[in-house]
């Protein structure tokens, strides 16, 4: 079984399948023993408590840094570079319209996406976010 295959196959993002197999946990072609882990893997990949015990060990400070830098998607990316390129005032109301133009989002998910942008905006201008990711 192929990585491609697996990720659809076990519902865990392609991305994570190819991370393993860059840290040499997993063969592009998957041997019997793998395709038996990954079926384990499953069903703790998304257990809420599997995910809070693993988070309770980082301290507070160190959950946020995790949570704030996260990669961006090609929409946030795009409204958050819309809102640190401006020379001008710009709206919510245009990022969101550029927004659904562009990558063809319903308004309410391009609405949230481009508040949770202003609000990274806001805070690294403001000195209190530094690094801001990208």
């Amino acid at each position: 079984m192929r990585l491609c295959e697996a990720a659809g196959y076990f519902k865990i993002p392609k991305k994570v399948l190819v991370h393993l197999k860059k840290r040499g946990l997993l063969n592009d072609p998957l041997s019997d023993i793998e395709v038996s882990n990954l079926s384990f893997m499953r069903y703790v990949w998304r257990d809420r408590i599997v995910m809070r015990a693993s988070l309770q060990k980082m301290s507070q400070k160190k959950r946020a840094q995790f949570c704030e830098q996260a990669p961006l998607s090609k929409p946030e990316a795009y409204a958050l570079n819309r809102y640190l390129n401006s020379t001008k005032k710009i709206y919510l109301n245009q990022v969101v319209q550029e927004i659904c133009y562009y990558y063809k989002l319903p308004k309410p998910l391009a609405l949230d996406i481009a508040k949770r942008m202003r609000w990274k905006w806001y805070r690294y201008k403001r000195k209190k976010c530094p690094n801001i990711p990208k």
